[in-house]
């Protein structure tokens, strides 16, 4: 045994897989000397440590320090395993760096599998890169909080701030060079920045800011009571005596009062509590490093501040944002948006800004040319799997599109007006990308509303992140750079946009979107690079299903009048979802936090009928939607014998829906297709017409034969076709919310198809309407309809085709071979057109999304007229051989011309 350390892990044994290079043990068992090589393995064996000791849901993390004596590209994995040698915890951390580095694993974020309990009884660093000697220096404390941590002898060796998770890794790029074009007129305008962006301050709150929120009243009738916590908390000995989290609202209160009365008592309080919370927990080699969430305030109060404080205290500041700076690789050329880039908006680039204004004029234009800089390679690196603001205008948090997460679309337009003010502006390409990922909030939502399965780890919560008044700014900044948008910049930006029509493919997202007669009619679903629904054990606990193939449909009366309501929800049938109908305790995670990821990669849409040349947004007059879904088993409670494909076709005001392959092992739970899931009363009269359908309240009723049937709900019209499976409940649902365990109830009406406890190869049929529709008189014929391939001729000529994968169509159709993807044809007046897309959006090994090569194989001799990208025609007197690349989930339009004889 080596010996027990002092935060309680007993080392075992140290070992190496690569025999040649021997590992040394430092004489007082604290440090680790690796000389490690590409795919080396150091295992620690120890003592086991309690699964529940490790993981606690919202607040713990591994803390460990590593030495690099030289800067090595790679990364290097831990891994915590149990007496099984299962993986229970693990995460990437860099060694691009020299010195000594703290890192932290967060145990809510990182987990990674969830099928075991047992005790840790190993740790494994696992090298991937290139060769470096690292020093590993224990302990391992395997109880830090996340916001405070406790003393450690290792920190008194490290120069510099640091980083509170491994996502920021610190790079030594020195700032940016002076700027050297100054002039009175710039001068002038940074004066004049400055003054508005300290109104600014004064007003601030996160993810309010643009509604300009004054809070001062509030906060000076606490002013009294502030002070004397803050005195408090000064004459306080204990180690941890005052913070930026406990001090940040009590301080910006004071502050607020120093700003407008300029009174020597506030002076003197706030520099000594500046001074305090800089020596005990936010300094250079402190004891303490802070989570950037629980800053807010204290950056508030501090940029407000900084003209009353003393040249220490100034100085102090300065030190500290420009860490901020340099962690946030601000002067990084290379630099790629953060998978978590919302926050760093919200919670560190708008209080960088205010810091930049307190310096002189010489240097505030330094560094906001700096920060403009910065800006534009965040808007100019989108074409990757994580990052931020992606090319057909979804936004990312957290590796995936869900709109609750875009609070920090706020900041941003602040900071876009005030670099605008100051003179640095973002380019003109950097404004429109941040235009259409407004856009495409905007497009998805009716009335400043959208659907539920957009809501993420926010299940409904569903208003509009955007505020108005932001809004009004950026259609100012758009309009006074004369930047078209692809939409009326008036009708879009003043929420007068609900007469737009169309349809919008967004495949970084895994959705389609289609606008029509007052209707957004939303299609998700996701893939093996991007999630469905992130579900925590406290927050969205039974939102699962929200990306399985869903189609919600929301119209201008709102959201609860659209039919949705938390109180009484069924969370196993979201509309248009395939799902397993499973008990609250297999719908809960049973860790942490479960991603729902696919085991294929082919989810996303095409957009028909394009309407915009040139345009990031692509909108067609109709679409398709497609799914092809294999569950992966993220959990126990996931079954990788449940799958399905799944289409959607949009046109005139309509959207056919169509599955098969609906297929599951046999178990205790049903699978259905939900067709509608809508709040609903007693009062209310719900329209059912079928030949043999009776509707029942507060019962289920089973059609029996095989018939047609209607459900119609206001305008919109369920009309299905084959109605033998069709059950329809109405009556009170109960169920627990997402967040709490009381239990709610609330009337429902539920029209769903039952596939069984073990489909084999199901399928199902079913239009949506805007308009009253002849279920006897089909606008289309379905052609095709199984694993390979979903096929549908339209009265007017269009043929949608999902080819789920390779193959040859039979005579009768235009298309004859393709390879995976999304395809439309239609013919007019000897041009054919064809629309296609590969929804399956793959990566290279750094995440940078990589074009596919496809074929084509069409009846008929055709040449071509133009296409949107580069295109290979090989003609001969039968048929038309076309080959292209598709990537980036856009979509690549061709036309053609028929050969005449």
């Amino acid at each position: 045994m080596l010996g027990k350390t002092s935060q309680g892990i007993v080392i075992r044994s140290v070992e190496n897989t690569n025999t040649r290079h021997a590992i040394a043990v430092s004489e007082n068992q604290d440090k680790i000397f690796w000389n490690k090589t590409a795919s080396d393995t150091l295992k620690l064996n120890i003592d086991p440590i309690s699964y529940k000791d490790l993981i606690n849901y919202s607040q713990d993390t591994f803390e460990f320090f590593i030495s690099s004596e030289k800067q090595a590209a790679g990364t290097i994995e831990i891994v915590f395993v149990d007496q099984d040698g299962h993986s229970v915890l693990s995460s990437n951390i860099s060694t691009n760096y020299v010195g000594l580095r703290r890192f932290t694993i967060s145990c809510r974020y990182d987990m990674q599998r969830y099928d075991s309990t047992g005790d840790v009884k190993g740790i494994y660093f696992v090298a991937k890169g290139q060769d470096s000697k690292l020093t590993l220096h224990l302990p391992l404390n395997h109880a830090a909080r996340r916001n405070k941590r406790i003393k450690n002898i290792y920190l008194k060796e490290v120069k510099g701030f640091f980083s509170d998770t491994t996502y920021n890794h610190f790079y030594g790029i020195p700032p940016p060079s002076a700027y050297d074009t100054l002039n009175a007129k710039t001068v002038s305008r940074l004066k004049l920045a400055k003054e508005s962006y300290q109104d600014f301050l004064l007003k601030y709150k996160a993810g309010q800011n643009c509604q300009g929120e004054y809070l001062y009243e509030k906060e000076m009738k606490e002013l009294d009571s502030n002070k004397v916590r803050l005195k408090r908390q000064l004459r306080s000995q204990r180690l941890i005596n005052i913070t930026p989290e406990s001090a940040g609202v009590a301080l910006l209160s004071v502050v607020k009062h120093l700003v407008q009365n300029n009174t020597s008592k506030d002076i003197k309080l706030v520099n000594e509590v500046v001074g305090q919370v800089y020596q005990k927990g936010f300094a250079e080699n402190s004891e303490i490093t802070y989570n950037q969430y629980f800053l807010r305030e204290y950056f508030q109060a501090l940029l407000l501040s900084y003209p009353y404080l003393s040249e220490e205290n100034k100085l102090r500041v300065d030190n500290t944002l420009v860490w901020y700076l340099k962690v946030n690789k601000i002067f990084d050329p290379t630099y790629k948006p953060e998978p978590y880039f919302s926050d760093l908006v919200r919670n560190q680039y708008i209080f960088i800004m205010g810091w930049i204004f307190n310096l002189a004029p010489q240097k505030r234009a330094q560094y906001l040319e700096a920060l403009r800089r910065h800006l534009d390679r965040v808007f100019a690196n989108s074409s990757i799997k994580s990052g931020w603001i992606k090319p057909d205008g979804t936004s990312f948090h957290h590796n995936s599109q869900y709109i609750a997460y875009m609070y920090s679309f706020n900041e941003m337009i602040d900071l876009i007006g005030f670099l605008e003010e100051s003179g640095f502006p973002l380019e003109d390409k950097s404004a429109e990308t941040f235009r259409d990922a407004v856009s495409a909030i905007l497009i998805v939502s009716n009335k400043g509303r959208y659907t539920n399965n957009l809501g993420g780890r926010h299940p409904f919560r569903t208003e509009n992140p955007i505020c108005q008044k932001g809004l009004v700014k950026l259609s100012k900044i758009l309009a006074k750079r004369q930047l078209k948008s692809n939409l009326d910049v008036e009708d879009l930006f003043y929420n007068r946009y609900s007469s737009i029509q169309g349809f919008w493919q967004f495949n970084y997202g895994n959705m389609g979107v289609y606008r029509t007669d007052g209707y957004v009619m939303v299609a998700k679903g996701f893939s093996k690079n991007f999630w469905g629904s992130e579900i925590y054990a406290r927050e969205n606990r039974f939102g699962k299903y929200q990306g399985y193939g869903t189609l919600e449909i929301i119209d201008s009366t709102g959201f609860h009048a659209s039919g949705f309501e938390e109180h009484g929800w069924n969370w196993n049938r979201p509309p248009g979802s395939t799902t397993i109908n499973l008990p609250d305790n297999k719908l809960n995670p049973p860790k942490a936090r479960v991603d729902e990821y696919t085991n294929t990669n082919f989810s996303g849409s095409l957009s028909i009928g394009r309407i915009e040349d040139g345009t990031q947004l692509n909108r067609g007059r109709g679409g398709v939607f497609a799914m092809n879904f294999i569950e992966q088993k993220n959990s126990p409670n996931h079954d990788e014998s449940f799958g399905f494909r799944k289409s959607y076709h949009f046109y005139k005001g309509k959207a056919l829906c169509l599955g098969s392959g609906i297929s599951k092992e046999r178990s205790p739970y049903e699978v259905t297709t939900n067709i509608v899931q809508v709040k609903s009363n007693k009062e209310e009269s719900t329209s059912l017409e079928g030949n043999n359908f009776r509707f029942v309240i507060n019962e289920k009723e089973i059609l029996k034969e095989d018939l047609p049937f209607v459900f119609a709900r206001g305008a919109l019209y369920y009309c299905v076709y084959d109605a033998t499976n069709v059950q329809v409940n109405r009556k009170v649902q109960r169920n627990r919310n997402s967040t709490d365990t009381r239990e709610y109830s609330g009337r429902f009406t539920n029209v769903f198809i039952n596939h069984g406890t073990a489909p084999e190869n199901e399928t199902y049929e079913y239009l949506i309407s805007t308009k009253q529709c002849d279920i006897n008189q089909k606008p289309y014929v379905v052609k095709q309809q199984d694993d390979l391939a979903h096929v549908v001729m339209f009265e007017d000529g269009r043929e949608d085709y999902v080819i789920y994968k390779p193959k040859r169509s039979a005579g009768e159709m235009t298309l004859l071979e393709s390879t995976i993807g999304i395809l439309s044809l239609k013919e007019t007046n000897d041009t054919l057109t064809i629309n296609f897309t590969n929804p399956g959006l793959e990566f290279d090994d750094k995440g940078v999304a990589i074009g596919q090569s496809h074929e084509v194989k069409i009846k008929g001799a055709y040449q071509l007229i133009r296409a949107t990208q580069p295109v290979v025609i090989e003609p001969d007197s039968m048929s038309t051989k076309i080959l292209f690349e598709a990537g980036h989930g856009k979509m690549l339009e061709i036309q053609l011309r028929r050969h005449k004889k």
